[in-house]
């Protein structure tokens, strides 16, 4: 019988090119039809190309979701129209960072024309559940107590204005509603004072949120590569972690081989930690090394900005 997720497993991530929505089983065929576009793209990527075999990987994403061990999305485009904000700035690729796997359901109908198609999926995963007694420097530069019990909204705003300059700022607000802007993400922060550290794999309480995460397990259609949604999804995320979980840490990693996908988590801002030498078992059967990358709370608000002047460059 299935369980119930974690309420903070379950949110939408809505930006001016693509919305995050929750996997579900109904996604199943949306993801198939955007994996099996070209499948030469996917060389360093396990990307499932049949109905069972995607059903399988949805599957599994969802048990681990209703775990609280990961968060996974399917990424939809969004259509373009008069106003749409977040468009520009042209991406190589998504960023591979294959680990665990995981999912469940809500939110969003299967694949459909109005709604947008499809692209691709992502996910949080490998989350720690701990605070540290006392922050480290920068690790809440707004200047927010992170466990305040209250809900906070953190938005992205971009426009273009007649005169053809862009205007962008950044907003995190604590209130009782949740209100939609062009690009939000929310989250119930629990009350009370740190979270005391837990085992690795021990599951983490409803109201507790992570304090680190990693961003894997990207796959994009070949249609959407080299267009804005690897980027705009990634400030999403980075956004969601950093300012509705405020997250110490967000992880990404990559198969050691994937310049192309080295080289995009490289523009994200992300710094290079290292190689791990024979990391995990590759999609071609090889012992994969895995290259490394993070960003911390205290390099946040310049990933940010960074991120939101690629969106809005002309």
């Amino acid at each position: 019988m299935p369980g119930t997720p974690p309420d903070w497993t379950m949110p939408t991530l809505a930006g001016g090119s693509v919305r995050l929505e929750p996997m579900h089983a109904g996604h199943v065929d949306g993801l198939v039809r955007a994996a099996t576009e070209n499948r030469r793209t996917y060389g360093f990527t396990d990307v499932p190309a049949t109905p069972e075999a995607m059903a399988r990987y949805v599957a599994t994403a969802i048990a681990e979701r209703e775990r609280g061990l990961a968060v996974p999305f399917v990424l939809r485009e969004r259509p373009a129209g008069p106003g749409t904000a977040g468009t520009g700035g042209a991406d190589s690729g998504s960023a591979d960072s294959g680990s665990a796997d995981s999912g469940s359901a809500d939110s969003g109908s299967a694949d459909s024309g109005s709604a947008g198609r499809i692209v691709g999926a992502t996910r949080f995963l490998d989350l720690g559940f701990w605070r540290p007694a006392t922050n480290p420097a920068g690790a809440n530069p707004a200047g927010a107590d992170p466990t305040d019990g209250a809900e906070r909204t953190t938005s992205f705003h971009w426009a273009t204005t007649s005169d053809g300059t862009t205007a962008a700022h950044t907003s995190i607000t604590t209130t009782t509603t949740t209100t939609t802007t062009t690009t939000t993400v929310t989250s119930t922060t629990p009350a009370g004072g740190a979270a005391a550290a837990r085992p690795a794999g021990a599951p983490p309480s409803s109201d507790e949120l992570p304090s680190v995460a990693e961003i894997g397990w990207t796959w994009l259609a070949a249609s959407a590569q080299r267009t804005a949604v690897n980027t705009e999804a990634k400030l999403l995320l980075l956004g969601h972690a950093f300012d509705a979980w405020a997250a110490l840490r967000v992880c990404l990693k990559t198969d050691a081989r994937n310049a192309r996908s080295r080289a995009a988590i490289e523009r994200l801002g992300a710094r290079f930690e290292g190689i791990r030498r024979a990391h995990v078992l590759a999609s071609d059967g090889t012992a994969r090394d895995s290259a490394y990358y993070s960003i911390v709370r205290a390099e946040w608000p310049v990933v940010r900005a960074a991120l939101i002047a690629r969106l809005t460059r002309p």
